[in-house]
């Protein structure tokens, strides 16, 4: 139950708000539609927010695109990319990082889990993709 007198946040109020001021997209490629800009800026933006923003939780959920993205881009083919990136920065979709095992929990350092193509019986292939299976 919500305090008296507040409201819950409307958080796609707020992610494309975000994004019509800019800051989902800093430090992002300008072809994709973000704002190239130094880690010093970016890091100044997330102090001030910060500092002024009231809800370390709020900016969590509204900067999870910087932990979500990263690898899109890194390893992402450029089609991939232009699927997945421009909605987030506009703040249309969302974007993040979920990773997890039994007994992992979210310590992403101690993960046991990996993959490895699969070409064995069973093995599928969907539009030029193969799929990994994970192997413990």
């Amino acid at each position: 139950m919500w305090p008296s007198g507040t409201k819950p946040v409307n958080f796609r109020a707020l992610y494309r708000e975000a994004a019509t001021l800019g800051l989902l997209g800093l430090g992002y490629p300008e072809a994709l539609g973000g704002t190239p800009a130094s880690f010093a800026l970016r890091n100044a933006v997330s102090v001030t927010m910060s500092r002024y923003g009231g809800s370390g939780g709020v900016l969590a959920s509204l900067f999870s695109h910087n932990i979500g993205l990263p690898p899109v881009l890194r390893h992402g083919l450029p089609e991939l990319q232009q699927e997945v990136v421009p909605p987030v920065l506009r703040g249309e979709q969302i974007a993040a990082l979920a990773i997890t095992e039994p007994g992992g929990g979210s310590d992403v350092a101690s993960l046991r889990t990996t993959a490895q193509r699969w070409s064995g019986v069973g093995h599928q292939r969907r539009k030029g993709l193969h799929y990994l299976r994970a192997k413990r």
